[in-house]
């Protein structure tokens, strides 16, 4: 009696197909207890720095880990960098829906420019993020140029800059001061805005 002839070999199933999504992320950052806000952050002195992640896509985002943000000086023969251990999640959004992720507080000694960068876990092997930049000074989108990973050029400005400059305006106000209590005399100028201050709040109140 033959031997059974043993079945052919299943052959392995194919991958599942690429799904693409599309997120657009923003390095932001957020001094606390400073008016008015400087446009970036500033060397030497402490700052909050936040990603917004937004779905620029047409289906909704599943959600995704977010690692090894890092802020970095490439400028440098010996590149300056700090990084972030910690992992973060990102929750599923909507189209047109987006969210800020708070990584943590900085005081760094960089100054000018620098690059700041984060790498993408998706939720599924087959899952391909496009990420997109945004030019912090023209607002101008442009996608990155790698799968699942996100850098930006950022800035950061140097600290003896931020205290000429208002050490600048400083003595441009105190400057304005001595020309007013030449012209007019300081004490009346103050009593003229007070009396201005009391009629228009009596105005005001004829109005309620």
């Amino acid at each position: 009696m033959a031997a059974p002839v043993p079945p052919p070999p299943v052959p392995p199933a194919a991958p599942p197909a690429p799904v693409r999504y599309d997120l657009r992320i923003e390095a932001l950052f957020n001094v606390r207890g400073r008016w008015p806000k400087p446009r970036f952050a500033i060397q030497n002195e402490p700052f909050h720095l936040v990603l917004r992640f937004a779905n620029t896509g047409a289906t909704v985002f599943p959600g995704c880990r977010v690692r090894g943000i890092h802020i970095q000086v490439t400028g440098e023969s010996q590149p300056l960098s700090s990084n972030i251990r910690e992992e973060f999640a990102i929750p599923v959004l909507n189209p047109g829906q987006s969210t800020e992720l708070e990584v943590g507080r900085f005081n760094l000694a960089f100054e000018g420019v620098t690059w700041v960068g984060c790498s993408l876990v998706p939720a599924a092997p087959n899952i391909e993020i496009t990420t997109y930049q945004v030019d912090a000074s023209s607002g101008d989108v442009s996608p990155y140029q790698q799968i699942n990973e996100w850098g930006n050029v950022w800035f950061m400005q140097r600290q003896m800059e931020v205290q000429q400059a208002r050490t600048n305006n400083l003595i441009m106000l105190l400057t304005l001061l001595l020309v007013l209590e030449t012209l007019f005399g300081l004490k009346n100028i103050v009593m003229d805005l007070l009396h201005f201050v009391q009629a228009f709040l009596l105005w005001l109140a004829h109005l309620i």
